[in-house]
């Protein structure tokens, strides 16, 4: 456990010099940075896409689903207007 409060203040000094903030929470660890405990994200965004720990991307999948399905409402209301 010490190795790791080692860690999280050489991360947090790191976080602070380069002005990021990190993600804030977990229920199951008990994990401080800068006196604030760390909360856990189950589906973290890297590089627009959603993961899991699976790594099925089943949430990045349904998210893209319902933007589509979304667009293609708006789209299909389009094809059948008329301007004349």
């Amino acid at each position: 456990m010490c190795t790791l409060t080692a860690d999280l203040t050489h991360l947090a000094k790191y976080c602070k010099l380069w002005c990021l903030k990190p993600s804030m929470s977990h229920h199951e660890l008990n994990v401080h940075v800068n006196g604030q405990r760390l909360k856990h994200n189950p589906y973290p965004v890297y590089l627009g896409v959603t993961t899991d720990q699976t790594l099925s991307y089943r949430e990045h999948l349904s998210h893209s689903a319902a933007k589509l399905k979304s667009r293609n409402n708006l789209i299909t209301k389009l094809a059948h207007t008329s301007y004349l």
